[in-house]
């Protein structure tokens, strides 16, 4: 059994005995080694089955491309540090061709062979200087753009065709190209996370990022100008189109937590508003009157005991707030057996003690139930339409809705049930004190509270 102080060990041959490394334990970046010696770096990883994994690598000596199925519960070799590998030839002469391959899943070009010559580039000496890589006759060949039944000068023409300057793409994936004297490098393909990156979608005063960790993604969102995160998330690669998927969520718990900021500036600090806060499972508590300030931290600490939104909980929310017009509305949510408790959730509403105080006189006169105060009512409305006047904080404009509609009807039997209703609408507020201002120009009236009346 393998111990820290006696590992697992595999017999490579031409190398002999070498510690071994969990499949699982591998990371984009590792090099692994195999018979002979022969040493591959690792491009990609992704879960094949539940037990296996795909592991595509770049070899150190042609930089060919391959992938391998292997067991997670198997073993490896993984390059020692003191033995790692560039890839390719490096430190090339500027004065040799130079022959280059780029694998389907890496970013850069790999010089497998360069000298003095186009011939001596293409049949040169491996990076391991041990063995030759017959760049213009095997890998021609092995990619389908050499040697064939069909095509016997296929590895001439190609040669030819990359002396020239032709880049050649096999069906696999794999280019091929020859650098003369002095040309410099191409830049390198983008990396994963620069492509991710120039994809991520954005938000106004916002930055987003992505960084890839072996298999799987950290997406973080920031404010401009701050350098902790204010969300992060992690996502595996697996997922097709993984960090912008990721973005998406966090920008819309973000968007969310705006919206919740911007309904809780609509509170106008001096103002008085009445609060009402209540759960159904327990008997209605008495509303209370606050101030725009009072009412603001109430719904702020409201927030901060139902905790902050989680990514991916659109459908599990612990706390949402609903503000339109001169209505604000919070649920604190509450969950049993993964399931909502619509019983024991619990509710804060706030809305100006004008508006208030005008819907219970109109409540105790005519019976109806006020609809709230919020930007515009729902097609189904039916009912006293209360609001608050802006800049005159003692008025209320009054009017009856009906099917969502609140403009005076044109045509019977309509028009004389606007009308009935309006008329029983005055007469209740004008019973009760208030002063009657002026009327819209789209037939509702303005009222204003008694006790504010000169």
């Amino acid at each position: 059994m393998a111990t820290p102080e006696q590992p697992q060990m595999i017999r490579l041959q031409g190398v002999g005995w070498m510690p071994a490394t969990l499949p699982t334990d591998l990371t984009v970046g590792d090099q692994l080694m195999y018979n002979g010696g022969g040493i591959c770096q690792i491009t990609k990883i992704t879960d094949a089955t539940k037990h296996f994994l795909n592991v595509t690598e770049v070899s150190t000596e042609t930089g060919e491309e391959n992938t391998r199925r292997i067991k997670k519960s198997g073993g490896v070799v993984r390059a020692p540090e003191q033995i790692r590998r560039p890839l390719g030839h490096q430190d090339v002469p500027a004065d040799s061709y130079r022959a280059q391959v780029r694998a389907p899943e890496h970013a850069e070009w790999v010089t497998v062979g360069h000298g003095a010559t186009v011939a001596d580039a293409i049949n040169g000496l491996a990076p391991s200087r041990r063995t030759r890589h017959y760049f213009g006759t095997v890998m021609l060949d092995n990619h389908g753009l050499g040697y064939s039944k069909d095509n016997p000068d296929g590895r001439a023409d190609s040669v030819k065709a990359m002396t020239d300057g032709e880049t050649l793409t096999a069906a696999d994936g794999h280019n091929f190209r020859i650098l003369p004297p002095g040309q410099p490098q191409t830049p390198a393909r983008p990396t994963a996370e620069e492509t991710a990156q120039s994809t991520l979608p954005t938000l106004e005063g916002h930055t987003v990022t992505a960084t890839l960790n072996g298999r799987m993604w950290t997406v973080s969102l920031f404010e401009d100008g701050t350098t902790a995160p204010l969300l992060v998330d992690k996502i595996g690669d697996h997922v097709n189109d993984a960090p912008a998927y990721a973005a998406r969520e966090l920008i819309r718990v973000r968007e969310e937590q705006l919206k919740e900021s911007a309904a809780l500036l609509a509170l106008d600090d001096e103002t008085l508003y009445r609060v009402h806060e209540y759960r159904a499972s327990t008997a209605t508590t008495d509303p209370v009157t606050m101030t725009g300030r009072e009412a603001r931290a109430r719904l702020q600490a409201a927030r901060e005991e139902a905790g902050p939104e989680r990514p991916w909980g659109h459908n599990t929310p612990r706390f949402t707030l609903e503000h339109s017009g001169a209505h604000w509305w919070t649920t604190t949510h509450a969950y049993k057996g993964g399931h909502r408790d619509q019983w024991n959730r619990r509710h804060i509403t706030v809305r100006p003690l004008v508006v208030a105080r005008a819907a219970r006189v109109l409540m105790e006169h005519t019976g109806d139930g006020c609809i709230a105060p919020v930007e515009k009512p729902g097609t189904r409305a039916f009912g006293p339409w209360v609001r608050p006047v802006p800049n005159f904080p003692e008025q209320v404009v009054v009017c009856s809705v009906a099917n969502g509609l609140h403009q005076a009807p044109q045509h019977e039997p309509a028009a004389s049930n606007w009308a009935e209703c309006m008329g029983a609408y005055r007469a209740a507020l004008e019973g009760a004190g208030w002063e009657f201002k002026t009327a819209t120009a789209d037939g509702c009236m303005v009222f204003q509270e008694p006790a504010t009346l000169a």
